[in-house]
């Protein structure tokens, strides 16, 4: 109720939350944080939402003294509040009071108990006293446990007493790995740096590499909280769109700048490089800040991922590599007569300067299409139609007889500008719809009965037949061209697949764009298919 009161009007809810929450501390008098834990937390965000001064000091009383075993191990969820407040008074001198001192249950077995181990996992690393507990913890030279790889080069974390278990551990592809069946023992500081590189652009480390590589693993892992750090502070730019709305994550964050980088900042790691020194240099403003990417040059740690050849139908596995990260910095100078970019990139264990010609900026979300030469293409994921008269919920599957019509999106994924055709498509008023040349259609159809309105197509190989295409007449490009930014759309067409292909008989179809660059097309791949289903009826009465 408290919280629906806060919904409605947040300032004026302000002493009904504060009471809640001293109701709920007083009926916590045993320690234990069951449920009404939560709620405490909760309420603290309100209250520090509504502007109550005092939210943050009452938080931070009673959860310095919360033993971490009294608790129904929602931990991200209690200690939001610190995190997202990493500088408030209170909070920094509860966060040296549970981390910093030897004798509190806090730095017992610190995030190795299993009440406490999925702490990694969150904005504490942001908190100064939480690192310099880590920074402890990477000194300890201790056993912790050991981990049993498989003769399928996988195996899970054995903790000593404490937690064990997690996500399987995969050594295949990995030079440093031991051959064949092997236990291995690690020690506290193997295990905390382990669990530090799973945060972008931390060092890597494995708890099964031999002790020499884990010694040069630590090292990093120590310089690289001493050096970055503070930049794991939570602020609105550690967040990813991808984040539920109160699960905070552990990101390093940076300045968005609008002039070119010093070496003092660079120093004190305000940024990812420093241009400074050469003769010319200036900031490239990002579309977006940061911006999702991949350093795709980047080859150190491969893996192996499942995959289906839908020609062959058959599954198997390829090698793919861990590239992606973010951008967060961009800047260019003058070298050989030219503007040359790089961005700042932070990644799979790396927090580096790299060349623009060496980052892609992939597309949001599953339905857009890789091509070659940096370009994705994207088909409306529904098809569109003129929207009938009565149409109650919207548009359904076409009728034959009716448009069928098809969005075509092509973007650039590369880190630089492309030059680029300035037509891909034209609605001649006499020849009618022309296509870049290299640019083709490809419609495929089946008969099946199963093919029914709304019904899935399953596509088995031995039904479907290839629709040819109408006689076009092919757009006569020229040599004029465009540029196309990174990360841009630069061409949107619309077809209609009656003007291309004979769409008179019911059944159900699959439609794709292919690019052939021996046709002179700028890039080289297949759109993704879209299905649909014809049905006989009379569009004009829908």
């Amino acid at each position: 109720m408290a919280e629906h009161l806060a919904a409605w009007d947040l300032r004026a809810s302000v002493p009904v939350l504060t009471k809640m929450v001293q109701a709920c501390r007083e009926h916590l008098g045993d320690g234990s944080t069951y449920l009404l834990g939560r709620a405490i937390a909760t309420l603290t965000d309100l209250r520090q939402q509504a502007g109550d001064e005092k939210a943050l000091g009452d938080y931070a009383a009673w959860i310095r003294d919360v033993h971490p075993k009294n608790g129904d191990r929602d931990w991200r969820s209690l200690l939001r509040p610190m995190w997202r407040n990493p500088d408030h008074p209170a909070i920094v001198a509860a966060a040296r009071a549970m981390f910093e001192g030897d004798k509190s249950p806090w730095t017992e077995r610190f995030l190795r108990d299993g009440n406490t181990h999925d702490l990694f996992k969150t904005p504490l690393l942001g908190l100064a006293s939480f690192r310099q507990r880590l920074l402890v913890e990477l000194a300890d030279q201790a056993p912790a446990g050991k981990i049993k790889l498989h003769e399928e080069c996988y195996g899970f974390l054995e903790v000593t007493g404490a937690y064990s278990g997690g996500a399987a551990i995969h050594s295949s592809l990995d030079p440093l790995a031991p051959e064949g069946v092997a236990e291995v023992p690690f020690r506290v500081c193997d295990f905390d740096a382990f669990q530090l590189a799973d945060h972008a652009g931390a060092p890597r480390c494995e708890v099964y590499w031999p002790v020499k590589e884990r010694d040069r693993a630590v090292m990093a892992c120590v310089a690289f909280l001493s050096k970055y750090g503070e930049r794991f502070k939570f602020s609105p730019l550690t967040r990813s769109p991808d984040d539920w709305p109160r699960e905070d994550r552990p990101r390093m964050a940076f300045p968005r700048r609008d002039r070119p980088a010093t070496r003092a900042e660079f120093g004190r790691a305000e940024a990812v490089f420093s241009l400074d020194g050469a003769a010319k240099v200036r900031a490239w403003n990002l579309p977006a800040f940061p911006m999702p990417a991949a350093w795709v040059a980047l080859k150190d740690r491969p893996y192996r991922t499942q995959c289906y050849d839908p020609k062959t139908k058959k599954t198997g596995t390829r090698t793919d590599y861990r590239q992606s990260g973010f951008v967060w910095q961009a800047e260019e100078t003058w070298q050989d007569g030219r503007w040359r970019r790089y961005f700042g990139f932070v990644g799979s264990g790396q927090v580096a300067k790299v060349a623009a010609e060496e980052i892609e900026f992939p597309a949001p979300g599953y339905d857009w299409a890789k091509l070659s030469d940096g370009i994705d293409c994207r088909l409306s994921r529904r098809l569109v139609e003129k929207p009938p008269t009565n149409a109650a919920d919207g548009p359904a599957e076409p009728l034959m007889g009716g448009p069928v019509i098809v969005q075509v999106e092509l973007r650039n994924r590369s880190g630089v500008e492309q030059s680029l055709p300035t037509e891909v498509m034209r609605e001649d008023p006499k020849a009618g719809p022309m296509l870049h040349p290299g640019i083709q259609l490809r419609l495929r159809y089946t008969a099946s009965k199963d093919a029914n309105r709304g019904a899935s197509l399953e596509d088995d190989g031995t039904d479907w037949r290839d629709v040819a295409p109408k006689q076009r007449q092919s757009l006569n490009i020229g040599a004029a061209t465009r540029g196309a930014a990174p990360a841009a759309t630069f061409a949107t067409f619309a077809l209609d697949l009656e003007d291309w292909f004979d769409l008179s008989r019911p059944g159900g179809y699959r439609f794709q764009v292919v690019f052939d660059r021996r046709a002179g097309a700028f890039a080289e791949g297949d759109s993704q298919e879209l299905q649909f289903s014809l049905s006989k009826g009379d569009p004009k009465s829908r």
